[in-house]
């Protein structure tokens, strides 16, 4: 063995790697150890040990093939020295001097244990030899401390199962959520939670079945209120049905497949593509399909497009957002008809007053636009949707409703 050095075995606590050939570990536990090098085994060396180590010491590593090999929670056989400092050879004198003191103090590893870790002193040294590399088995990392992940165990601090919640029996084997309530808080939350979720469902079986519908058969829904209020014949009238904020072509498409309607489409985001099968109606019934036109529909984009405005034969819109007042406003300015279904408020992005008092309610957003539209007839209908399913809507001049 080298003057000044010593072998020792211990657990890797951390790890610092600062490039391929430099790294930092923190070792714990280091035991003064006698090596067998022919059987390669690292044996205790009884009292009292050749070199004193203490319970925990920092360990530089210099070599890129070691780094390598070393990680954290591993046990280690390596030969070390006190690191030389800035300072020359007093310095590593020093550490020296430093580590045997703290390797006297902690030399009764009864007395040792009950010293915290936090509170024993680091002693810095540097590898001079990698002997012995022992890795952790799998799956005990996480349950020594070690790292890794651990199993979530079940417990107050689990979070709540969502079948215990709802009042139901847990149908997943060995599950891992809290199946208790931690506080009376918490008891009277679900509680509250369950019973508004029970007669939400029991005033919607009750009210109406029809009006539940699915997100991708509203379309459908609206188009044929069209077609049932102005006629096939009408729509087909001029450049067709103007679609506004109709992104994804739900109205148009099931006008032009099912009734031969034209129409056209505006909307900012870019267009869906086309179903297959919708593509394969059009070509077979040879009806056209819907243009579409990138854009927000205002009274800058009516202006540009006043042709297209004045020829269709009525501006529509189901929950188009933010163009709803527009397609009121533009189709009274050009006598056009529209049948729009409004959505959302934006009370905050379009601030709206009302007999003094600000719009932010839905009812009042309606009672809003029918003031807006004048005196023209407008009327107010109710489709089968979920949700937002009122219909604003104006007739053709000269005509009225069956």
């Amino acid at each position: 063995m080298a003057s000044g050095t010593v072998t020792g075995i211990g657990t890797v606590d951390r790890c610092r790697r600062l490039g391929k050939d430099l790294c930092f570990i923190t070792v714990v536990g280091m035991t003064s150890v006698a090596l067998d090098v022919e059987g390669l085994e690292s044996k205790p060396v009884p009292p009292p040990p050749p070199v004193a180590l203490p319970h925990t010491v920092e360990v530089t590593l210099r070599n890129a093939a070691w780094i390598k090999r070393v990680k954290r929670a591993t046990v280690v056989t390596l030969r070390i020295q006190p690191e030389p400092s800035g300072r020359g050879a007093h310095a590593a004198e020093e550490k020296a001097g430093a580590a045997a003191s703290a390797a006297a103090n902690l030399s009764d590893r009864t007395v040792a244990s009950a010293v915290p870790l936090a509170t024993q002193p680091t002693i810095k040294f540097e590898c001079v030899e990698l002997i012995e590399v022992i890795p952790v088995p799998r799956g005990t990392r996480g349950a020594e401390g070690g790292g890794g992940r651990t199993k979530r165990k079940r417990g107050v601090t689990a979070p709540p199962c969502k079948w215990f919640l709802q009042g139901k029996v847990c149908p997943i084997e060995g599950c891992e959520r809290r199946h208790v309530f931690a506080t009376e808080a918490e008891a009277r939350q679900a509680e509250a939670k369950r019973l508004s979720i029970e007669q939400h469902r029991a005033h919607g079986a009750a009210s109406d079945v029809e009006h539940i519908r699915q997100h991708s058969k509203r379309g459908a829904v609206f188009g044929e209120w069209l077609v049932s209020t102005y006629g096939v014949e009408y729509l087909r009238s001029g450049s067709g049905v103007l679609d506004i904020a109709g992104g994804k072509q739900f109205v148009s498409l099931y006008l032009a497949t099912a009734h031969g309607v034209p129409c056209t489409v505006v909307d900012p985001r870019p267009p869906a593509p086309l179903n297959p099968a919708d593509a394969l109606v059009l070509t077979q019934r040879g009806h056209p399909a819907p243009t579409y036109i990138r854009g927000e529909f205002d009274q800058a984009f009516a202006a540009t497009h006043i042709d297209l405005v004045r020829s269709c034969s009525i501006v529509c819109g189901q929950h188009p957002d933010e163009a709803t007042e527009p397609i009121v406003a533009e189709a009274m300015r050009v006598c056009k008809p529209f049948a729009v279904v409004p959505c959302c408020v934006f009370a905050k992005q379009f601030p709206r007053t009302l007999d003094g008092h600000a719009v932010s309610e839905y009812e009042d957003f309606l009672l809003y636009l029918l003031r807006l539209s004048g005196d023209v007839g407008v009327q107010r209908a109710e489709i089968s949707l979920g949700g937002r399913n009122q219909v604003l809507f104006t007739l053709p001049l000269g005509s009225q409703l069956d």
